[in-house]
């Protein structure tokens, strides 16, 4: 067995990627600026629901893969296998995180949907001023979710920079592949809007289900089975297979919860069902979403748990390069390793890239239409709207970039709230389809209850308690919140009239 020493000091610069895999991937990303002409050619008329949602025609195949690739990030690869590895069998707890999210989207994307083509809503703060009349709901929510995805793009965009770095061998800096993807990007977005962006992630989704499987495939035949693994792990790490405590349980279903209900309130993934061609197609891409956790994340956690075997006693900052340790492994294996290290690190990269450019146009949507449309300049026209959403991509983008560059800005803490803060817009969108009564006086105070105890928990400190998140503890007072001044205002509507 290898010496884990010198494995753990492997990282994405150390992969024998060479002149021919680089090539592979320039003329993948040639590519997919290709779809973006593609995607302009395409157009029907510069409208907001055209650039935004395709003109609200996205078929299954289109619609499942976008939905697919917006789901699954490169942490996913990257973060999901690292925590596999030091939490050992309980990371199971990510499968059922995953499948939450699709469930949420169950529980009030059909109605969401059909409200949404009778309404004509562009962004999700569409449907809430819209349901509520309150454009004080609209702000507070358009202000959580632009603050949640300027993040996530930032966070895609730092390791966006990282993998360049590595895949040439440091020889260009991570600015220069931050601002070389990041025009790749712009471009394709913003010749196409959600057209373009569409494709890309059906050829990403594509691509990240071939790299999940190529890598489980590959590390048991080169590292042995998951029970080969498992007789390791019990005889070496007994606690990473052991029955969780309570307080693990409960930190278990807090991020069934966190996630599940966060990722579904996502506001591209909210677009993404506005864009849905017909009701039916959106059930049935949700019902086949269900079954992708099993085989991408499931995945995940099982190359994690064979890494324990192969790579054991890996300190913390050595997990966080565990994929890299294992692509090392794989590509210098022979010609079909490295092929498919070449696949995997693709897969990386458009798993980065669909996340990024999903997030982009829903945060310029969202400023465009909630900010600027709303609130500074009413009267504008849709042809306005539109080119105004395409500078702001670019001015928002740009920024992003400039703030990448600093190496001590890593926003850690605040992409630790992203989904606390993001959560506190649940019950407006879960309640608002399926409570026809509720008015937004209950929805607003409650959005502000749950966000401010969100906010002072994280800033004093507190994350979770007994294992619930702060954002789900949050959550809860939100919600009661909301169905008590709900159950208040009925009993005062039906005593008015005696």
């Amino acid at each position: 067995m290898a010496d884990p020493t010198a494995q753990a000091t492997t990282t994405l610069d150390a992969l024998p990627i060479g002149i021919d895999g680089l090539v592979v991937l320039i003329v993948y990303l040639l590519g997919i600026v290709g779809i973006g002409f593609w995607g302009r050619a395409k157009r029907k008329e510069e409208s907001l629901s055209d650039h935004y949602l395709a003109g609200r025609e996205l078929g299954f195949f289109v619609l499942l893969l976008t939905l697919f690739a917006t789901q699954y990030s490169g942490n996913t690869l990257f973060g999901f296998t690292a925590k596999s590895y030091r939490m050992g069998y309980a990371w199971i707890m990510s499968v059922h995180a995953m499948t939450a999210v699709v469930v949420g989207y169950l529980l009030f994307a059909p109605a969401l949907h059909r409200q949404s083509r009778d309404r004509n809503y562009i962004t999700p703060a569409d449907y809430l001023h819209d349901r509520f009349n309150s454009r004080a709901i609209r702000l507070v929510c358009a202000l959580i979710m632009i603050f949640a995805t300027a993040n996530y793009v930032y966070a895609q965009l730092k390791v966006m920079g990282i993998a360049v770095t590595g895949l040439t061998g440091g020889r260009i800096d991570p600015i220069y592949g931050v601002v070389g993807l990041a025009v790749v990007m712009i471009l394709y977005e913003t010749l196409g809007g959600m057209r373009s962006v569409a494709w890309t992630d059906a050829i990403q989704g594509l691509l990240l289900l071939l790299g999940f499987t190529l890598l489980v495939i590959l590390v048991m035949r080169q590292h042995g089975t998951l029970a080969e693994a498992a007789v390791h792990i019990r005889e070496h790490s007994p606690e990473k297979i052991a029955v969780p405590n309570a307080t693990r349980c409960a930190h278990w279903f807090s991020m069934v919860l966190l996630i599940g209900l966060g990722a579904s309130v996502y506001p591209h993934a909210i677009q993404r069902i506005y864009a849905a061609k017909n009701p039916r197609i959106l059930r049935k891409s949700l019902k086949v979403m269900a079954f992708f956790p099993f085989v991408t994340t499931l995945i995940v956690l099982v190359v994690g748990l064979i890494a324990l075997r192969a790579h054991p006693d890996l300190d913390h900052q050595s997990t966080e390069r565990l994929l890299a340790i294992i692509c090392g492994d794989l590509a210098g294996s022979g010609s079909l390793g490295y092929w498919t290290v070449i696949v995997i690190l693709a897969a990386i990269m458009a798993a980065l890239m669909s996340t990024a450019d999903s997030a982009l146009l829903s945060l310029s949507s969202m400023a465009t239409k909630d900010l600027y449309g709303t609130f500074l300049n009413p009267t504008a026209d849709e042809q306005k709207l539109t080119r105004i959403g395409k500078s702001v991509s670019w001015v928002v983008l740009a920024l992003l970039v400039w703030l990448s560059s600093y190496e001590d800005l890593t926003l850690v803490q605040l992409l630790e709230v992203k989904f606390e803060v993001l959560l506190q817009v649940v019950p407006a969108f879960y309640l608002g389809v399926h409570l026809p009564r509720l008015k937004g006086g209950p929805v607003l105070l409650g959005m502000l209850v749950g966000l401010g105890l969100a906010i002072t928990l994280l800033v004093i400190g507190i994350k979770t308690i007994d294992g619930v998140h702060a954002g789900v503890v949050a959550l809860a007072a939100n919600t009661i919140t909301v169905l008590v001044g709900h159950a208040l205002g009925s009993r005062q509507t039906v005593a008015a009239p005696g």
